[in-house]
């Protein structure tokens, strides 16, 4: 699905430039602007979707929808050997609008929900004001895919992401952020045409932050 595209190219990313980014950090001064804790703001564009099981056909039935979300964001750094930092983190943000799509075999789907939120680890490196930094965690939400014109469920739905970012200190109060997260939830069993199939259900987000430091 789209957001497995996203998560892929930022992996890809990290993996590239994390080398050159660690020389970077072992050549240059730190004034540790990243410690401590911190609360903030989120703006980006999200991709929230499902991946319906065909069986006993194969193949599977893929809806997404690309859409703006906005959340809140706080935590606490902690810093070792001046320059590596390690801290938990967790957010809330809107899960964009519905994705809907027609399918013969399935007839009207849609892909609804309100939040998605996590509680996540925080690793990276810093240089200066600079940090490049991965991050994984649970997830919840109320993400759910059924046909249109059922209820959705009001369970919480939980699962994992993973994500990566950079972040740059403005000055010593104020920080700014660019990162992307790739949310996955657990499979459920949803009856489609008079038949229980398999679903996967899933958000990927690129975002923009600003923090305020304490």
């Amino acid at each position: 699905m789209n957001q497995i595209k996203i998560f892929t190219i930022a992996t890809l990313t990290s993996i590239v430039f994390a080398p050159i980014y660690t020389r970077l950090a072992v050549a240059g001064e730190n004034d540790l602007p990243h410690g401590g804790a911190y609360l903030g703001i989120t703006a980006g564009i999200s991709s929230k979707g499902a991946s319906i099981d065909r069986s006993p056909a194969t193949g599977e039935f893929d809806l997404y929808n690309n859409s703006l979300s906005f959340g809140v964001v706080g935590g606490y750094n902690w810093i070792f050997n001046d320059r590596f930092v390690l801290g938990l983190e967790a957010d809330l943000v809107s899960a964009g609008g519905d994705a809907k799509k027609t399918d013969v075999t399935f007839g009207a789907v849609k892909t609804s929900g309100n939040f998605v939120g996590s509680i996540r680890a925080r690793g990276g490196v810093s240089w200066n004001s600079a940090l490049f930094y991965g991050t994984a965690g649970l997830a919840i939400s109320d993400i759910a895919t059924k046909p249109v014109g059922t209820s959705n469920s009001k369970d919480f739905r939980t699962g994992l992401v993973f994500g990566v970012g950079f972040e740059y200190a403005l000055n010593d109060d104020w920080s700014a952020r660019l990162e992307g997260l790739a949310y996955s939830f657990q499979d459920e069993k949803t009856k489609f045409a008079a038949v229980e199939r398999d679903t996967a259900m899933g958000l990927a987000t690129i975002r923009l932050g600003i923090l305020k430091r304490f």
